[in-house]
């Protein structure tokens, strides 16, 4: 986890783990970073916080031998979106789901 802080306390943070693929035989070996959660603070937006907070995860990840870094963003969240893409992060699949009638 990292956290960032301001005069008047934590403006944000993000946490982030890593997994590895290797015990998938179906799979290539990579070691990956996964970001659980990423949150600044509504009146610390566009000043940077994310943006550093996700160098911090990519230097940890880098330094833990991790291949890439992946996360989860709902398709409905475009400001999250097109931060990530500024960010150089690209779609890699699509997580679909379906309600059940009960």
């Amino acid at each position: 986890m990292f956290v960032a802080v301001a005069s008047k306390g934590i403006v944000g943070f993000v946490t982030a783990k890593l997994t590895d693929t290797s015990a998938v035989s179906f799979l290539t070996p990579r070691r990956i970073c996964r970001i659980g959660t990423i949150v600044v603070a509504q009146t610390h937006k566009r000043l940077g916080v994310g943006k550093n907070l996700l160098h911090h995860v990519e230097a940890w990840a880098t330094t833990n031998a991790a291949d890439e870094v992946r996360l989860e963003v709902f398709e409905f969240n475009v400001e999250a979106i097109s931060f990530y893409e500024a960010q150089a992060f690209e779609a890699q699949s699509r997580i679909m789901t379906k309600t059940l009638q009960k």
